[in-house]
């Protein structure tokens, strides 16, 4: 998979949900959760071994090897 758009420049590999992924440099986590179709008031998103906020999705961009597991939460009894 891979996230297309003029304004990046360089490629980058990172590791998403243990599969490589490419996409361009300062990518924000933001953007890729809105290209993957996911909510982000409904996943946890460990970023680099680390709890990462839903505030800090917009300001944090991506970095070749960066690692993301993304665990969508779902409601039920």
């Amino acid at each position: 998979m891979q996230i297309l758009s003029e304004q990046f420049k360089n490629r980058i590999r990172i590791q998403l949900n243990g599969q490589h992924f490419s996409c361009y440099e300062d990518t924000s986590i933001n953007i890729l959760l809105d290209y993957l179709d996911f909510e982000s008031d409904q996943i946890i998103l460990e970023y680099n071994s680390e709890i990462l906020c839903n505030k800090m999705f917009i300001e944090t961009k991506l970095k070749e090897g960066d690692k993301l597991e993304i665990i969508t939460i779902v409601g039920g009894g």
